[in-house]
């Protein structure tokens, strides 16, 4: 029995498997490109998230029965978004959770409600 973890990260997406006893069995790392722009913006290309997550989780599961892992558990970057159209494309680049493209916004908007 094993479990996978996988932890989708900003710069990286890490694959894990334990054992019954928690022991770390393998790991997997695959890198994962951050665009940083001098206006504070930051973006992700949304396929290469995806792709760093399957790159990850096959490293991990060469020489490795499948069919022996009971569970998946996975953390990701949680404040990044998304948007997708019907048809599972992105529409944009992911707006990275370190983006700073809504600073201005939010500091007009604290400065009315504070007054």
């Amino acid at each position: 029995m094993y479990l996978l973890a996988i932890d989708q990260g900003t710069s990286s997406t890490k694959a894990i498997l334990f054992n019954s006893e928690g022991k770390v069995v393998k790991r997997a790392v695959a890198d994962l490109r951050t665009e940083y722009f001098p206006d504070g913006r930051v973006e992700q290309n949304p396929m290469h998230i995806i792709s760093s997550v399957e790159t990850a989780c096959r490293q991990l599961l060469e020489d490795i029965d499948a069919t022996r892992i009971t569970s998946i558990g996975i953390s990701n970057q949680r404040e990044t978004f998304v948007l997708w159209d019907g048809d599972g494309k992105p529409v944009y680049p992911a707006v990275v959770w370190a983006c700073k493209r809504s600073t201005s916004l939010c500091e007009k908007l604290r400065t009315k409600m504070i007054g």
